[in-house]
């Protein structure tokens, strides 16, 4: 590095592949929670065609909020590069830019929580009325939906912080694992779908 101290360089250059690790870490996930999204519009399409379009919206601009947030996270390694044009940076000044773009990073993850969160309200609606999943699942994950949308208010959202994220991991984990182990009920799936393509809507 061009800029830093060498005990600076040192400590960036043994977390830099961590820290880059993680980034693609979570844009696996989004890419994941992408498809997720496009195969459960299919799975209640015949519960109600246009709740799970609009949950399937939420979700998408969820994904996409957190994909461009993923370019603050990034934007540190680049802040803190030692590119020759950073020269005329202080230290302490790339140290607050960076520290800078971690914050619009926690920012934007905080937005994509408010959309995921409506998603997950309007999946677990869709749930409780399909009949070929338990009732159950649709109650927890309306619950999970809720804890979300408290990243309305970043300072709430924080202090229910291990509330929140023990009542999503118990909602989509229990959903996750229903579906991988016991699926749906074909038999309602498909009778609902029959009167998906009968009345056409």
């Amino acid at each position: 590095m061009y800029l830093t101290t060498p005990r600076l360089q040192r400590t960036t250059s043994w977390h830099q592949p961590l820290f880059r690790l993680g980034l693609a870490t979570g844009l696996i996930a989004t890419a994941c929670y992408v498809a997720v999204t496009a195969l459960f519009y299919d799975l209640f399409k015949p519960v109600n065609r246009s709740l799970s379009l609009l949950a399937a919206f939420f979700s998408l601009v969820g994904c996409a909020i957190l994909a461009f947030a993923s370019l603050f996270r990034i934007a540190p390694l680049v802040v803190l590069g030692g590119g020759q044009y950073l020269s005329v940076f202080k230290v302490e000044q790339l140290r607050a830019l960076a520290s800078l773009f971690l914050e619009l990073y926690g920012q934007g993850v905080n937005i994509c929580f408010v959309f995921f969160g409506v998603y997950c309200l309007l999946i677990g609606y869709l749930i409780f009325r399909s009949a070929f999943l338990p009732r159950i699942l649709g109650v927890l994950m309306v619950f999970a939906g809720l804890g979300w949308l408290t990243f309305l208010s970043p300072p709430l959202a924080h202090y229910l912080s291990p509330y929140i994220q023990v009542l999503g991991v118990l909602a989509e984990g229990s959903l996750m694992l229903w579906l991988l182990v016991m699926g749906v009920n074909v038999a309602k799936w498909e009778e609902k779908a029959k009167v998906l393509r009968v009345s056409g809507v």
